[in-house]
């Protein structure tokens, strides 16, 4: 989902899309700001899990593509269309 935070997901939702894309790509922009938003949707415990599971989740796709492993799926040409929402 490229533009999220305009989307009709809840604030839940996007804050935890927002949180991926601070794992995955900016760690250090993680502001106390955000964190307090966080802590508005999450308390301590499902913070914890869902930054362990963001960045375990980011560090396999990047060992994954540094060494040009694909699933058996993608070897054979299988694919799964993700549907898009009209409108």
């Amino acid at each position: 989902m490229y533009d999220f935070k305009n989307s009709d997901l809840s604030e839940q939702e996007k804050a935890v899309l927002q949180l991926t894309e601070i794992i995955a790509s900016a760690p250090h922009t993680l502001d106390d700001a955000f964190f307090a938003q966080l802590k508005e949707h999450f308390n301590d415990e499902q913070l914890l899990d869902l930054g362990f599971a963001v960045g375990m989740l980011n560090g396999l796709h990047r060992f994954l593509e540094t060494f040009g492993v694909l699933p058996d799926s993608l070897q054979e040409g299988i694919s799964c269309e993700i549907p898009r929402k009209e409108g």
